[in-house]
């Protein structure tokens, strides 16, 4: 038996699709290379790490590479996703092995996070770690007020993008990514809904309704990713509701977001602010993210060095010396912190609003 871990080429895609349709689509339809045909195309192969034994993929840790944008910087990540390990293989460290390759791999390239859609111990580990919270909304359809908006049509393109370049925080929507993207979600029963104002576009709503093949809950119309006021969106959410027969919205929303979230918050049945959301992040590079937001940063005067952060408030200094500590710092809401955390959280927050970072939802970029 020989095990070799690799970078993929475009002729392993079919063995490789196969087997993430084997552990992910096993109790329902669909297929995994249409659902993400981005992170299965032959242009990123090279960036799917899979382990071969005896000329059989067994295991994969697929890696998309986007660019983030905080407070209109461009941060680059490498994106986790469809890791998966033949059943028969599990409990022997490929997945592990597969991550590690990824990680260096990323590295090399000069990616500084690595946001993950698990938090498993697989990723915790290596210290990927929770961020946030998110706020979990439940909206009732009668709050939402009247319904609105039309169905998105390729030509609402470059307007959709550019109303989502108006967030401070958010994936850059390249114009290809975003309707191969777009194209797979709606053929995973997603809906997307546009409203225009004087001929021009002023909102747009990405959501899947209740009866969708992936929908967290049946009956309830789930927000995916938007752009626009808050009152436009909420239109065009009700729009979709109303088409699917659903009762209510479901919105997870993160804690920085500025406009949409307290305007749904003021209307929803059930509001949870929710510090572990099943998603993680992994700090590829700590020098690097601190120079790219030297702006954000430059208050605290910031010092790094060989994995150590030092950070000057009014009220003292704060020094991170250990990768959780440093991670749940520059990530995290003090009061939301886990156990580990070993620095005074009263001293932490007089970091805000320099820290913690705003990091952005996936939307239409989920891996």
């Amino acid at each position: 038996m020989s095990d070799t871990i690799r970078r993929a080429t475009p002729e392993d895609l079919p063995a490789i699709i196969a087997l993430a349709n084997r552990v992910f689509r096993a109790r329902r339809q669909g297929d995994m290379g249409a659902e993400f045909p981005v992170l299965f195309s032959a242009a990123n192969a090279g960036n799917l790490h899979m382990v071969v034994r005896d000329g059989r993929v067994v295991s994969h840790v697929g890696v998309l590479r986007f660019t983030q944008s905080i407070d209109d910087v461009d941060v680059p990540v490498a994106c986790i996703g469809a890791v998966c390990t033949d059943p028969d293989c599990r409990g022997q460290g490929l997945a592990g092995g597969a991550l590690e390759s990824a990680i260096a791999d990323a590295r090399a390239r000069g990616d500084v996070l690595m946001p993950i859609s698990g938090a498993r111990t697989l990723y915790t580990r290596v210290n990927a770690l929770s961020y946030g919270p998110e706020w979990k909304l439940t909206v009732p359809r009668a709050a939402l007020g009247a319904a609105a908006g039309r169905p998105f049509v390729e030509a609402d393109t470059d307007a959709v993008i550019a109303l989502h370049e108006r967030q401070s925080v958010r994936y850059v929507f390249e114009r290809p990514r975003f309707l191969s993207r777009h194209a797979a979600q709606l053929g995973a029963g997603m809906v997307s809904q546009v409203r225009e104002s004087g001929g021009r576009v002023e909102a747009w709503v990405l959501a899947m309704p209740g009866a969708g093949p992936s929908a967290p809950v049946k009956g309830q119309t789930a927000l995916v990713d938007f752009a626009g006021e808050p009152e436009a969106v909420a239109s065009l959410a009700a729009g979709v509701m109303d088409a699917a027969g659903d009762a209510s919205l479901l919105a997870w929303l993160p804690w920085y977001e500025p406009s949409l979230r307290p305007f749904l918050a003021t209307r929803a049945q059930a509001c949870e602010v929710v510090p572990r959301n099943g998603r993680t992040l992994l700090l590829l590079n700590p020098l690097r993210l601190v120079e790219l937001l030297a702006d954000r940063l430059a208050p605290l005067s910031p010092r790094v060095s060989t994995g150590v952060l030092e950070l000057t408030t009014g009220g003292g200094t704060v020094i991170a010396r250990d990768p959780v500590t440093l991670h749940h710092l520059l990530f995290t809401q003090p009061d939301h912190w886990p156990g580990p955390v070993m620095i005074d959280r009263a001293l932490a927050r007089g970091l805000f609003p320099h820290l913690p970072i705003p990091i952005p939802a996936y939307g239409l970029c989920y891996v």
